[in-house]
């Protein structure tokens, strides 16, 4: 075991991995050698649960894939664009080199539906790894039937909960494309002729079907044709309790782009997900409200900044240092009461801050500041939000003084920073410990810069140039992630680079404001829960491609 400076901040890390691993630390132990075993209990059960997450980071990369069509009349075309669209997929996201790590394995299935007084009503391919299986069932479907506008579409959704979603599929997608809504008027407009206006005469409604298919944890996309099913769609988000991300596909050539930014998302998010090291995954997902309220109504909160400041050195992160933290005065607060946007371990809510006091890092905000809490998702009975929220803190007050450093050491036509980070404990009227931070507006450009899925990020690039950012920009973020790992001799590397672009005014650069980075390290009892170690740091490099600014930078 290393020697720590400092025994009890180190025991303090430990016990918070035993104890979120369901293992009662004590009291700090009083000699080595049980100093050495509680280290190595502490050890073992995070070295577990890497080995468990980076399990769930591969299931996320299997993916089965369901092409729920409209097969009546007016879908010949959709239906030829669906299977050119396989072909896309499989050359996009699995057979090409660049794109190695985004998609491992994946299955096609398909649903054709019509309507209920057609000869064949229903259609179906079953899951299979065999694509040209699906691409021949999708050649031989012939586009006829449907008589009234409205079609058999909850038949269609209830065959997609029946088919064999494999059990190892860690992503699981409907893609569902149609020109026409369900049956019932309240699934569309008026003028709309209905044979079933009572809606869907087997009884089925839109809230069992989506209660199935959360139930099996699928994600469901929506390709738009046409206005007539936007009535339909308002249900069925309702239904599904979250908003339905949709695409227009009027165009048959818009059809493959669009599945493939689906499976790209979906795969990211649950990637994403997936690298919470000992925290429960999958945590339910709560109501958000993504309007500023009304502050007159909200009550005042009392309570304390805690900042970190910044590191001296690189030496001094690598030996473990303690990073200062200083205690700031009183701060009124008012809080949104749902939050806005919620991530894999965390909520994220509106606050507005009044009567500052002294600030701790010497400059004066205004009276009334519009921030951002984030706050931890519940866990167990043994997690330590305020050692949490410190955590968080202490990471990105750690890469902020790292991309200031890669700034001075590779000087680029952009500035990278990080957010300011700190941790707000509240007394009254309530005891709740979050993390603040600035509030970059509810039109900032909000971006995922470097990630597993190449995909996603060359679509980036267009954002970026939107803003007066080159795409070669993306080339310089991903270069700092390589730098860190360089500069720390290969003992931690800073990723998940994602924030916000500020335009360049006047002559000074543009800006990326980074924010929630994750820090892979050497030693694992630091940086939790998003520290994966030496698995993680061979993560980023398996599909890390070195560009010019990587040129004098070393790679394992």
């Amino acid at each position: 075991m290393e020697k720590h400076m400092d025994l009890s901040r180190l025991n303090q890390r430990l016990r918070n991995i035993c104890e979120n691993g369901g293992v009662e630390f004590g009291p700090d132990p009083t000699d080595e050698e049980e100093q050495v075993r509680r280290f190595q209990l502490a050890l073992a059960i995070t070295q577990n649960n890497i080995k468990k997450t980076m399990s769930q980071i591969k299931q996320s990369r299997s993916v089965d894939m369901c092409f729920l069509l409209d097969a009546t009349g007016s879908m010949a075309g959709h239906i030829r664009g669906t299977k050119d669209s396989i072909k896309k997929i499989l050359n996009t996201l699995v057979r090409s080199q660049q794109n190695q790590a985004t998609v491992e394995k994946i299955r096609f299935a398909v649903v054709a539906y019509r309507d209920l007084t057609d000869s064949v009503p229903l259609e179906v391919s079953d899951f299979s790894e065999n694509a040209e299986q699906c691409i021949g069932f999708l050649e031989r479907i012939a586009a006829t039937g449907g008589g009234d506008v409205p079609e058999d579409v909850f038949g269609g959704l209830e065959a997609t909960t029946k088919l064999s979603w494999s059990e190892t599929a860690g992503t699981r997608i409907i893609f569902h494309i149609c020109d026409a809504p369900c049956h019932g008027n309240e699934y569309h407009p008026s003028y709309i002729p209905d044979s079933y206006p009572n809606g869907d005469p087997k009884g089925r409604t839109e809230h069992y079907l989506f209660d199935q298919i959360k139930k099996l944890k699928i994600d469901y996309y929506f390709g738009e044709i046409n206005k007539s099913t936007a009535q339909m769609l308002i249900k069925f988000a309702i239904a599904y309790g979250r908003t339905i991300e949709h695409f227009e596909v009027a165009g048959i050539e818009q059809i493959a782009g669009s599945v493939i930014q689906s499976i790209a998302t979906s795969v990211e998010r649950n990637v994403e997900n997936s690298k919470l090291v000992a925290c429960p995954k999958n945590l339910p997902e709560v109501a958000l409200n993504p309007e500023i309220p009304d502050w007159s109504k909200r009550p005042v909160n009392v309570g304390q900044f805690l900042e970190f400041a910044a590191p001296s050195s690189i030496a001094c992160i690598i030996d473990d240092k303690a990073i200062k933290q200083e205690h700031g005065s009183s701060v009124k607060v008012r809080i949104s009461e749902s939050p806005f946007a919620q991530g894999a371990e965390r909520l994220a809510f509106y606050a507005l801050l009044a009567d500052f006091g002294e600030h701790t890092s010497g400059d004066s905000p205004s009276s009334d500041q519009l921030m951002v809490l984030k706050e931890p998702k519940s866990m167990n009975k043994h997690d330590k939000i305020l050692d949490r929220c410190n955590s968080s803190c202490e990471v990105q007050t750690i890469a902020a003084f790292l991309a200031t450093e890669f700034s001075k050491s590779t000087p680029s036509g952009i500035e990278i920073k990080f957010i300011t980070t700190k941790t707000l404990v509240l007394s009254q009227p309530s005891s709740r410990t979050m993390t603040c931070e600035e509030f970059m507006g509810k039109d900032a450009l909000f971006v995922k810069f470097t990630n597993n899925l190449n995909y996603t990020v060359e679509r980036r690039a267009d954002e970026m140039k939107k803003c007066g950012i080159e795409p070669e920009a993306l080339d310089y973020i991903t270069a700092f992630s390589h730098w860190t790992w360089n500069a720390t001799k290969g003992f931690l590397i800073v990723v998940d680079l994602q924030g916000c672009i500020r335009k360049s005014s006047g002559n000074s650069k543009p800006q990326i404001w980074m924010t929630d980075p994750a820090i892979h390290c050497k030693d694992v009892t630091r940086y939790h829960p998003t520290n994966l170690g030496t698995e993680g740091i061979e993560e980023f490099f398996s599909t890390h491609q070195c560009n010019r600014f990587c040129k004098d930078l070393i790679k394992p």
